[in-house]
């Protein structure tokens, strides 16, 4: 449901959705992607390695309009309002208050097979070894989400202008998991096993302010900017973990929950019954300074620098479960830490730049020192780290015609480690996986190099894009993976070199005469190859990973009633290791999508999608073929067309799937989710639309924005996301 009124430059919408179709709200923020709310510590192992080579499936989608999980079912509600206006001739003002509703249904089975190279796992000494896992994996996660926004620009004259940019949002969360899992050897001896039951609620606040004071002068080409953000993070979680956990033989590595052993078949058992709380709280300031002066009509000299300053404090209290006051009064040291942090990063350089008629090259560089300083109080231990390091970066443009441009940047960034990554304590949260930083980790350094075609011919339409980048990475941060015995492992980042990645496409667009039919084809071509380093069981692993695609689209209008666009791909990747050579694995992947919208009489439309999608792995076992058929029948209503009535038919052929095959250098997993099936909707579409003369979008002196509009055909799209 959408209402949209427009009188004189002011723009109020207001918006409002409810769904159980996998639908996502207006973000993608309201399904508490990226927090820390669900899914912690639940006690599962398995996994090591990296360079992940993903073959298969996630579940179709088919009823486009950025439908989301499509490994999972979805039922969202969400609705907002937002205001846009100029407030005389010197403020322009937007504005907008959004609250939404997501709950997410996952079931998911996955198998996994580990292959342990000959070497040294923890003290031992031992031959090639393997562990083949067996998981169930089902979990409820429901969240609530209140954001509000505001951009406001105030001209002060015709040379200065202020934006102030405030936002703020408050989330809520319920998450509940429930897995079981089971490892046994090549031989069939159970290595060990765990049944989960995690709950957790949760509740956080983001906001922050940007403020931007942009000035120009008398002088052409000399400008001043100061940006300063302020953005805070805080976020309250509570969790409750009940697990048991098996091992054959002993661990050394459980540290909490009741530990007994069976001394007739060796098997130890961990069963946990604990809360956790965990808190954490963060304050950035950023403050960013710019001021560029020319030195002639075709040279300029900009200076700028960068403070920012980063103050976060972490506190996780574990408490075991008393069954003699039945409370969660038992305090778990081990597990529990409390963190201060402070990051604080100042990088300041110049660029000076020449331009010419059909030519600019810019050669700039920047220095950058960055410290961290971490406090751990629960175990009274400091960390104190300083970075330093020169950034050197150079951009060429040529413009060959006025249709015709090239563009080539080589820059330098600098990712430091991060406190977890470099504070050398276990944590032990999941007795199967324990995770422990390492304190000599260096920051990587990156050198990258990027070329830019792009061609356009506005009167025959034809183009062409080129784009080509390569990257080499010094003191790559990888990670380094022990097994032990009982199938649980050790991971500790390490720094390494060698690790360049390469990747460019290549596109093109004309138009053809097919007879008395004009169509438009685009020939799409890509391109990745990346190598890289991991250590297992203390042995270096070179990965080499190559995917190479090739697509094509025709589309054409036949006429003012029918559109059709018919789209094929096909993906060749393959992955090889140095160390295990039989992970070696090689897929292919093949798809066609047909898009069919024709208008009929009567107001009536029909439009139609089937997508075909082939996976064949190097495995003989691992191919899988399926058919998604959309259908929907739209009538408009009423004199000015403001009503639509549509039936709308999903998977037809009840062939929807989700099997995704996963293959690094330690193991191969094949993993299957619950996605939604056939299904028919009936739905009722009413549009409240006022207009006034006089309409006028606000201005932005910071950027400019590229109008365009595009035809909606009134069916729908796969999300291939």
């Amino acid at each position: 449901m959408s209402f949209n009124q427009f009188n004189n430059g002011r723009q109020i919408s207001m918006l409002g959705m409810a769904n159980n179709v996998n639908q996502q709200g207006f973000t993608a923020s309201d399904l508490g992607l990226g927090n820390n709310f669900g899914g912690a510590g639940q006690g599962q192992g398995g996994g090591g390695g990296s360079n992940v080579v993903r073959g298969g499936a996630g579940g179709g989608s088919g009823n486009g309009a950025g439908q989301v999980g499509s490994n999972a079912i979805t039922t969202s509600w969400a609705a907002g309002i937002n205001y846009r206006d100029g407030w005389g001739k010197k403020i322009d003002v937007v504005s907008s208050y959004n609250a939404s509703n997501t709950n997410t249904l996952t079931n998911q089975q996955s198998h996994r097979e580990n292959v342990i190279p000959s070497g040294t796992s923890g003290t031992t000494t031992r031959p090639d070894a393997g562990f083949v896992r067996d998981q169930t994996n089902g979990s409820d996660n429901t969240n609530t989400n209140h954001r509000v926004n505001l951009r406001l620009d105030y001209r002060l004259d015709t040379m200065t202008t202020i934006r102030v940019i405030p936002s703020l949002s408050w989330l809520n969360s319920n998450y509940s998991n429930q897995s079981q899992a089971r490892t046994v050897t090549n031989e069939g001896v159970l290595a060990n096993s765990s049944l989960t039951d995690y709950n957790s609620t949760g509740s956080g606040f983001t906001g922050n302010n940007q403020l931007l004071l942009f000035r120009k002068f008398q002088k052409k080409g000399r400008s001043f900017s100061a940006n300063w953000t302020i953005a805070a993070n805080n976020q309250d979680n509570e969790g409750i973990n009940k697990s048991v956990n098996q091992f054959n033989g002993s661990s050394t590595s459980l540290t909490s929950g009741v530990i007994t052993k069976d001394t007739v078949t060796g098997i130890t058992t961990q069963t946990i019954n604990q809360r956790n709380n965990q808190q954490t709280h963060s304050m950035t300031n950023t403050v960013n300074v710019s001021y560029t002066e020319p030195l002639s009509l075709r040279q300029t000299l900009e200076f700028h620098y960068n403070l920012s300053d980063n103050h976060n404090t972490s506190n996780r209290a574990v408490n075991d479960f008393n069954g003699l006051t039945n409370q969660y009064d038992l305090s778990n040291t081990p597990l529990s830490n409390n963190f201060v942090n402070d990051y604080v990063t100042n990088r300041g350089g110049l660029t000076w730049q020449t331009k010419r008629l059909k030519y600019t090259y810019a050669f700039g560089l920047d220095a950058q020192q960055a410290s961290l300083n971490s406090n751990n109080l629960s175990r009274e231990t400091t960390l104190n780290r300083t970075f330093s390091n020169l950034l050197p970066n150079a951009l060429l443009t040529y413009n060959f015609a006025k249709s015709r441009r090239l563009r080539l940047n080589y820059r330098t960034r600098i990712n430091a480690p991060s406190v977890n990554q470099l504070q050398p304590v276990p944590n032990n949260t999941n007795p199967l996986n324990i995770q422990q930083g390492n304190a000599d980790l260096q920051p990587e350094y990156s050198h990258t190099i990027s070329l830019n075609y792009n061609q356009f011919d506005a009167a025959t339409f034809r183009n062409m894009f080129v784009f080509l980048n390569a990257s080499r990475t010094d003191n790559k941060i990888v990670n380094s993976t022990v097994f032990n015995s009982s199938g649980a492992q050790i991971t500790t980042p390490v720094n390494t070199s060698g690790y360049y990645t390469v990747n460019g496409s290549f596109v093109i667009g004309r138009p053809l005469k097919l007879g008395a039919q004009k169509t438009n084809l685009n020939l799409s071509t890509n391109l990745t190859y990346n190598q890289g380093m991991s250590f297992i069981n203390n042995q270096s692993n070179q990965a080499k990973n190559w995917l190479i695609g090739q697509g094509a689209t025709i589309s054409s209008n036949f006429t003012e009633k029918l559109d059709l666009n018919l789209t094929g791909n096909i993906n060749w990747q393959s992955a090889k290791y140095s160390l295990q050579p039989q992970q070696n694995t090689t897929f292919l992947n093949q798809s066609v999508t047909l898009d069919v919208y024709y208008q009929l009489p009567l107001k009536f439309t029909f439009s139609t999608n089937v997508y075909y999608n082939h996976y064949g792995g190097s495995s003989a076992s691992y191919n899988q073929s399926y058919t998604l058929w959309n259908a929907t029948l739209a009538r408009q209503l009423f004199k000015q067309n403001q009503g639509e009535i549509r039936f709308q038919a999903f998977d037809l052929l009840n062939q929807n799937q989700s099997i995704v095959r996963n293959v690094t250098d330690t193991y191969t997993e094949e993993v299957k989710s619950r996605v939604l099936n056939r299904y028919f909707m009936i739905s009722f579409v009413y549009n409240l639309r006022r207009f006034s003369a006089g309409i006028t979008a606000p201005r932005d002196p910071f950027q400019q924005q590229n109008g365009g509009g595009q035809r909606n055909g009134g069916g729908f799209r796969r999300n291939n996301g």
